[in-house]
């Protein structure tokens, strides 16, 4: 039964997006993610901080993290070839998880993000959350 619950909870995490108009959303100050250092060059490595301040556990991939660039007032994806398993990990509340990310080689200097995808594993909520900003430099 396990199995069956994890495997949709992966399905449904994969699925949601920023602008789904059915996703239900947790505060975002209960759920946040941070990225260190706030300064970085093309291939450097970056450390993902996902916390969870909410009364009950969440789910999250920190590998399958989109990395956004800033294009003015919008947001935009940036193609990356990381290769990531398909398990779902839980964050109980009140702790917080790391996760290591290398930076493109190639990337370009701008102001950047991630942006992963949570869910209350109560089912009550899903959400994609967003880091604070880095900028890339030359």
């Amino acid at each position: 039964m396990q199995h069956v619950l994890a495997t949709t909870l992966i399905v449904l995490l994969g699925c949601a997006a920023a602008g789904d108009s059915d996703q239900t959303a947790m505060p975002t100050a209960e759920v946040a993610m941070s990225v260190e250092p706030s300064n970085a060059t093309a291939g450097d490595s970056l450390t993902l901080t996902l916390s969870n301040e909410s009364s009950g556990p969440v789910g999250y991939n920190l590998c399958s993290s989109r990395l956004e660039r800033s294009a003015g007032n919008d947001w935009e994806p940036i193609r990356e070839n990381r290769m990531c398993t398909l398990e779902l990990r839980t964050l109980p509340p009140g702790e917080q998880t790391t996760y290591s990310v290398q930076l493109p080689p190639t990337i370009e200097p701008g102001e950047y993000r991630f942006a992963t995808n949570v869910e209350m594993l109560d089912g009550t909520a899903r959400n994609l959350v967003r880091s604070t900003t880095f900028r890339v430099t030359e």
